[in-house]
């Protein structure tokens, strides 16, 4: 089969991909269909809980992972656009879409950089940084719920 090229119409998800690094070498047998179905059980649970987060603080999945990469570069200045959109996993066109939208609801400001005016960096208003706040919260404590179920797939997997 032929991998498939990602255009602006690819979702992430259908990309081709590599194991994320650590884990091929895990286990040297096959993983089981009680584990597929373990890992399946599992993400329906964390996909639940990002259900929830979109309805109880009408935000979008998208607009949240946004504001959580931001967050966690608030010390550096915020992120350029570029990287924020490979955080995404999303087009550079689709994440200025994002941000003007985010900017237009007084979450992000951006600033272009002085040594090269093509270059914009994206960083959190005090607005944007308590929005997360508020939302990463929830989140933890949804997902702190499932943490023994993780563990024991981690457990089961990483024999």
């Amino acid at each position: 089969k032929r991998a498939m090229k990602p255009t602006n119409r690819t979702y992430v998800a259908n990309w081709p991909h590599t194991p994320i690094s650590g884990f091929s070498s895990l286990r040297a047998t096959p993983v089981t269909l009680a584990e597929i179905i373990q890992l399946r059980l599992l993400l329906a649970k964390f996909q639940s809980v990002t259900d929830w987060l979109s309805a109880e603080f009408s935000i979008s999945p998208r607009r949240y992972q946004a504001l959580l990469v931001l967050w966690t570069n608030d010390q550096n200045g915020g992120v350029i656009i570029s990287e924020l959109g490979k955080s995404l996993g999303i087009q550079r066109n689709t994440c200025t879409e994002l941000l003007h939208r985010m900017e237009a609801d007084g979450l992000i400001s951006r600033e272009r950089q002085a040594a090269d005016r093509r270059v914009i960096k994206v960083s959190l208003t005090p607005e944007g940084r308590s929005q997360v706040a508020k939302i990463a919260a929830a989140d933890r404590q949804r997902l702190a719920a499932m943490e023994q179920d993780v563990r024991t797939l981690l457990d089961t997997l990483s024999y």
